[in-house]
């Protein structure tokens, strides 16, 4: 039996090799240069294949000249520099598509604590004695407000890396409760949009003033009170340090928080100035920042002069982790003329006196809280904050003067980005006039991040 190959079918067998490679050892978009040389390969088999049928067929040169298709690498989709990011083709931008998918069941015993579809639980919302809400108890429902999307983008440069980060969510202004017979339709607001070149930011995103790291691990969206929460346009500039410090300086959107400010009234000339400096370590994080602000009055305020106050604030914050795992933060915060940089604090910065001028009122709060693993999946924390106000009575009565509250959960974290959760909410709010109210809600969460 002959065993020997024609000319030929050795150079078909060498194609089907080539060939077999490529199936049977996949590669990705990042193994450009194995791709390259597999294709040189394939190209001399087909030319010597070629040749080889010139010279049975006895002529000089080819009739027809198929084409080679090749692939353009420049089109190719690739891994970008984050997870779940492509590199987009063409560029060196990495672009992702992210969120959270949140769906909740809220049972509250006590008043509906907010007007905005109930989805607030912050003491500073429970209702009081006389509010058209306070006599509704028992109120249920389940929502899927608090569900966000996002686009992040980063794109190296010579200047460090560009991101830019635009966010919204569904939890925006009062929906239409008598909605839920239909559609339970909601409104998309914005939370972020950001741009940030190297060290500078320059958008809407969380204030510089506010540490979120310090925050409880919980799932009702607002509290403990004591803390700052907020977003708003700011210009920010941070410089890193070598022994793991950071510090960040920022001039941010000013907001005349008195009793009565409106955008008719209220004057707001200059940006609130605003310094952090945080320093982390192996075991958690220390961190101090501070504030100063211009309120302003103009002369069309009822009973009320233009004039002008400065207000400030300072806060420490921070988190250890113990040698078991578990995990203590806490928050302190406190200033005169604060007003909305404290939870429940808003509109309460200055009061108007009798000659119409204003004064800063002075305000203090903070929280400390504790996380707890039961298992490697199961964990539960508790935490307890307040906010307290000196106003001046006859020109607020209505203001907070003491708010308290306290979340107690369990949490289950099965995988990785999937999160369930039980959490008991209690509140307690005191204005100036005298009046209470309180806040006790039952709260099952699901949440899908992706």
């Amino acid at each position: 039996m002959n065993c020997l190959l024609s000319p030929k079918s050795l150079a078909l067998s060498g194609l089907l090799s080539v060939c077999l490679s490529l199936c049977l050892f996949p590669v990705v978009a990042d193994e450009a240069d194995e791709i390259a040389e597999l294709k040189r390969q394939i190209d001399i088999v087909a030319q010597r294949i070629a040749k080889l049928e010139l010279q049975e067929s006895g002529e000089t040169e080819a009739k027809e000249t198929i084409p080679i298709k090749t692939v353009d690498m420049k089109n190719v989709v690739k891994r970008g520099d984050r997870r779940n990011s492509i590199l987009i083709p063409g560029t060196q931008t990495s672009l992702s598509f992210g969120g959270r998918l949140e769906t909740s069941f809220i049972h509250d015993f006590d008043p509906r604590p907010s007007s905005r579809g109930g989805d607030i639980a912050s003491a500073s919302s429970a209702k009081l004695p006389g509010d058209p809400e306070f006599k509704i108890r028992g109120d249920t429902h389940l929502t899927a407000r608090n569900s966000v999307v996002n686009i992040i983008t980063t794109t190296p440069t010579r200047f460090g890396q560009l991101r830019t980060h635009i966010e919204g969510d569904f939890n925006g202004p009062p929906n239409n409760k008598g909605s839920r017979g239909t559609t339970n339709r909601t409104v998309f607001g914005l939370r972020h949009a950001y741009g940030q070149l190297g060290n500078v930011l320059f958008g809407h995103y969380w204030t510089s003033y506010m540490d979120r790291t310090a925050f409880p691990t919980k799932i009702n969206g607002t509290g403990p009170v004591g803390r700052t929460f907020m977003r708003q346009g700011q210009l920010r500039y941070t410089h890193q340090f070598e022994n793991g410090g950071q510090w960040a300086v920022a001039l941010e959107n000013p907001y005349s928080d008195f009793n009565g400010a409106d955008d008719e009234n209220s004057a707001d000339n200059y940006p609130d100035l605003i310094s952090f400096y945080r320093y982390e370590h192996d075991r958690g994080h220390v961190q101090f920042a501070g504030l100063l602000r211009r309120v302003g009055i103009e002369e069309n305020f009822p009973g009320g002069a233009k004039d002008h106050a400065t207000g400030w604030g300072l806060n420490h914050t921070g988190s250890y982790r113990l040698p078991w795992d578990d995990r203590i933060t806490w928050y302190i915060n406190f200033g005169d003329g604060i007003g909305r940089y404290l939870d429940g604090g808003r509109r309460q910065g200055v009061t108007v006196n009798d000659e119409g001028k204003l004064e800063t009122q002075f305000g203090y709060g903070g929280f400390v809280s504790y996380r707890h693993w039961w298992t490697k999946t199961f964990s539960s924390s508790i935490d307890f904050g307040t906010s307290n106000f000196k106003l001046n009575p006859e020109a607020s009565s209505t203001s907070n003067k003491h708010l308290y509250s306290s979340n107690l959960n369990l949490l289950w974290e099965p995988v990785n980005r999937i999160r369930f959760g039980i959490e008991y909410i209690w509140g307690r709010r005191e204005v100036h006039d005298g009046r209470k109210g309180s806040i006790n809600r039952f709260q099952f969460t699901s949440r899908f991040t992706y």
